[in-house]
């Protein structure tokens, strides 16, 4: 198996007789050179041959090295050969790499957890975008002052200032709270009280 995924593996039969679609005539192709058609970008322009391996070694192992590949462009590419188990496997991987590379400061990964969510969307990763407007919506203040932010619209943004947090009802109630305290205490310095 390991020369399967290194390059040096070849069919017995190199030689494999192609039909045309109109039933007229039979041409050879090799297979060694039609893989490399495929896996050089001709065919997937936008995954990189590491990441096609990667999906290569899930089909034939279960088991994919997301840790060691682009894990969004993994989970673009088991979208597209409709590995959902896979695009599960991306999404748990992702969500921690991003908590992990945000715990110090939220504000750093702002405009990563948007693209994340605008990708996931694109391509069926359910999951992660849920944990996107999950988490831009428990960040809303600090998501809300971005560039980025204008990215999230339509029913995305529905749903971030509806679950938004803190709620706009415990904002306005902490500013009737603090009108009022601020009151009480001009009040209680203001006049003189004899006990």
């Amino acid at each position: 198996m390991a020369a399967m995924f290194g390059g040096a593996f070849r069919e017995s039969d190199l030689d494999t007789e192609v039909y045309s679609k109109t039933g007229h005539g039979v041409f050879s192709v090799e297979v060694r050179n039609e893989l490399h058609y495929y896996i050089y970008g001709l065919r997937f322009k936008d995954a990189s041959l590491q990441s096609f391996l990667a999906l290569l070694e899930y089909l034939y192992t279960d088991h994919a090295p997301i840790e060691e590949g682009d894990s969004v462009e993994i989970m673009i590419l088991a979208d597209r050969f409709c590995l959902p188990r896979l695009v599960t496997l991306c999404e748990l991987y992702i969500t921690k790499k991003v908590d992990a590379s945000i715990q110090k400061r939220v504000a750093d990964g702002t405009s990563d957890v948007i693209n994340l969510l605008l990708t996931s969307q694109v391509h069926n990763a359910k999951q992660l975008s849920g944990w996107c407007l999950h988490f831009i919506s428990t960040n809303f203040s600090v998501f809300e002052s971005t560039e980025e932010f204008d990215l999230v619209q339509g029913e995305n943004r529905e749903h971030v200032y509806e679950h938004r947090w803190p709620p706009l009802s415990y904002l306005k109630l902490q500013e009737e709270f603090e009108q009022k305290v601020g009151a009480s205490k001009l009040n209680k310095y203001s006049k003189c009280k004899v006990m």
